[in-house]
């Protein structure tokens, strides 16, 4: 999987970069798609476009034709080149585990590396409990993958009630979404509901904004301590400064503007013993707002 980084950065054009994953399908059914495909580059009235599309379709049915198992898993990619890399045993477990579509087949001007990244690496999901019809589901989603849980029929409302409140403080005991049409729980790991399905990008959103409305009050918190005398003396300021702090280990809690993310992504990991919180302006004037221009994006806590 290492291979993948070496594609994250390459731009093609008339959407001719191929991303493929194949797993537990058949040599015969890939090359009936493939052929499908050969046959509607036929009618793109770019030509240069299709010439394109039908020499790269040409070099995945060529290779393909040429392998001698009859069932794939693996990953192409194709540029004017093709690199194909082989599917292990633990990556296929995640793609079964998951219910992973057995077929993905992307064309794009770059080649989808994150979205194959995470779904062989990204494990931190969303919870969700989804009552409907007298029964109820756990549901673990992320932006690559979705596992159901389903929990228990009850027909008594009182008693689902009950019985998800207790799930949910004692079983998830983490943030979680409610979607039910009628069926409200008081618990504080709710931090929304919803009577109707959501999606999984509306799902992330709403996380993401509890999040961030939490490193907000986190950050009030700390910034109440710049009018105190004494716990002043433990804040700094300034990129270069806190960026060697961390190097020196002096640093207890950081908050970042999401402004600059980048800054903070290149700092090696290794240092990073510390809790540090993302912050973003909602509103001009906020207090993420005032993070990026009054502070340059960048406040620590130290230890001493």
């Amino acid at each position: 999987m290492e291979k993948l980084k070496n594609y994250l950065n390459i731009i093609g054009k008339k959407e001719s970069l191929f991303t493929i994953m194949i797993h537990s399908t058949s040599k015969k059914t890939i090359l009936d798609d493939l052929q499908k495909r050969l046959n509607k580059v036929k009618s793109i009235a770019d030509s240069y476009k299709a010439k394109l599309l039908n020499t790269r379709l040409h070099s995945i049915v060529k290779y393909i034709s040429d392998l001698s198992q009859s069932e794939l898993n693996c990953i192409i990619l194709v540029d004017d080149n093709l690199e194909f890399i082989n599917l292990d045993p633990k990556n296929l477990q995640i793609l079964q585990e998951y219910n992973i579509r057995k077929y993905i087949f992307i064309n794009d001007n770059n080649f989808h590396i994150t979205y194959l990244f995470n779904i062989f690496n990204d494990f931190e999901f969303n919870n969700i409990i989804e009552i409907k019809k007298n029964s109820c589901e756990h549901i673990l989603i992320n932006s690559t993958k979705q596992k159901n849980h389903k929990l228990s029929f009850i027909k008594d409302n009182s008693k689902m009630i009950e019985y998800v409140t207790t799930y949910i403080s004692q079983t998830i005991k983490n943030n979680c979404i409610l979607i039910s049409d009628g069926i409200t729980c008081d618990n504080k790991y709710i931090i929304y509901t919803s009577k109707n399905h959501m999606s999984p990008l509306e799902i992330d959103s709403m996380f993401v904004k509890h999040k961030l409305s939490q490193n907000n009050i986190k950050l009030q918190t700390c910034m109440n301590k710049i009018s105190n005398e004494k716990e002043m003396d433990l804040l700094l300021f300034g990129q270069n400064d806190i960026i060697s702090a961390i190097h020196e280990y002096k640093v207890k809690i950081m908050f970042y503007h999401t402004d600059i993310e980048n800054i903070i992504n290149n700092i090696d990991k290794q240092f990073f013993n510390f809790e540090k919180y993302e912050i973003s302006t909602q509103n001009i004037g906020d207090i993420g707002d005032i993070l990026k221009t009054d502070y340059g994006g960048i406040i620590a806590e130290l230890y001493y």
